[in-house]
């Protein structure tokens, strides 16, 4: 484990990260901006839906829109299971924030993976600790 893992851990068994998803989503969309040089033309295109979609100015069909054709793009590049390439990786992180109800997901364990892929693609783990620490700093007991 790391120390940015930790936190976020600390976070869910405080607070719940599933009471928190529009936090949790906007530290997706936000860390997805520190790797935006690892997407594609169509990664990025798919974050500027996200961003839209989440601020309500985009609706589920083009969310939709935006995670199948990144999906194919990682198929096209026999991509769709690699979790090993960074641009691969950053395609992945990029479509975790393409799911419309997330907050049906399980928050931990998505947000774990999501840091998974967008460390691999960029490693951001410090930006992340302090992204959290920020978003999530009224909610925490100790602060650390």
């Amino acid at each position: 484990m790391n120390r940015t893992i930790d936190l976020l851990n600390k976070i869910d068994e405080e607070v719940g990260l599933n009471k928190h998803a529009d936090r949790c989503v906007r530290f997706m969309v936000e860390s997805c901006i520190l790797i935006k040089d690892r997407l594609s033309d169509s990664g990025t295109s798919a974050l500027v839906v996200a961003q839209r979609y989440w601020a309500g100015l985009a609706t589920e069909n083009e969310l939709e829109a935006a995670r199948v054709e990144c999906w194919q793009e990682l198929d096209a590049k026999s991509w769709s299971t690699n979790t090993e390439e960074p641009e691969a990786c950053a395609m992945r992180a990029v479509i975790c924030v393409l799911y419309p109800r997330w907050v049906e997901r399980d928050a931990l364990e998505h947000m774990e993976w999501f840091m998974q892929m967008s460390n691999r693609a960029e490693d951001h783990w410090i930006e992340q600790y302090n992204l959290l620490h920020s978003l999530f700093s009224d909610t925490l007991h100790v602060h650390n």
